[in-house]
């Protein structure tokens, strides 16, 4: 169970695997949220394409989705099987 002690929420606050993201992703004031969500969605398919070497069925279990839907958002991102495994 999480408490904060004021309206804020920092970095510190954040689970562990949350507060590394942070730098990958140089949220600022100027970051609309739905290039940090595309951002991260793109980081998250690359690398359950890369734990899982390629394989689109195990990689989609890895994310919690189903495979055709792995599929269009690797249509939409323009992310190849090779380009997101290679990342």
């Amino acid at each position: 169970m999480a408490s904060l002690e004021g309206p804020v929420i920092f970095p510190h606050h954040l689970p562990f695997f949350l507060q590394r993201q942070i730098d990958v992703l140089s949220v600022g004031p100027s970051s609309p949220i739905k290039q940090v969500q595309t951002k991260a969605e793109i980081e998250a398919i690359c690398f359950a394409l890369k734990q899982a070497q390629g394989n689109k069925a195990k990689a989609a279990r890895l994310l919690g989705i189903h495979r055709t839907l792995l599929y269009k958002k690797m249509h939409k991102y323009g992310l190849g099987s090779k380009a997101a495994v290679s990342n």
